[in-house]
């Protein structure tokens, strides 16, 4: 088991960006954000995209990838957490044998600060995410503006 950290120091290839794009692609499935969108929070985490950076955790089983975390920096941390976990996920195959956990100790221990993370009521990662600590401290809102407003 190996675990690359990716950053605005140790650079990510076309190839590993897109590698990486297209595996939370797939095995976020139905919770997932568009390639473009997942696309976006990956080039900000390495810098490659106008922000504060962050980390791409990649994780290896001899040369398969079989999870990614994304970590992006807030700058907020007056008054937010530090940090926000975009995406966490591991290959579908290999669920449930402790390598999200492990994943996420990793990345964890890489961030400076608090981390938060937005996920849906229905989302079955919900229940691993309150097992390792996290807790609900916010109702987050949105509002949609159409062109018509």
């Amino acid at each position: 088991m190996k675990i690359i950290t990716y950053d605005a120091f140790n650079r990510m290839s076309g190839r590993d960006m897109d590698r990486v794009v297209q595996f939370l692609n797939r095995e976020i499935e139905s919770y997932s954000d568009s390639e473009a969108a997942i696309l976006k929070s990956v080039q900000y985490a390495v810098k490659d995209r106008a922000g504060l950076g962050g980390y791409v955790f990649e994780m290896f089983d001899g040369p398969e990838t079989i999870g990614v975390a994304v970590v992006n920096r807030t700058g907020m941390e007056d008054y937010m957490p530090d940090n926000i976990l975009v995406y966490l996920a591991i290959k579908k195959e290999v669920q449930k044998n402790g390598y999200g956990r492990q994943l996420l100790s990793y990345a964890l221990e890489h961030c400076e600060g608090e981390v938060m993370l937005h996920i849906t009521k229905d989302n079955p990662a919900l229940t691993f995410f309150e097992k390792v600590g996290f807790r609900t401290q916010y109702q987050e809102m949105y509002l949609e503006k159409s062109e018509t407003n």
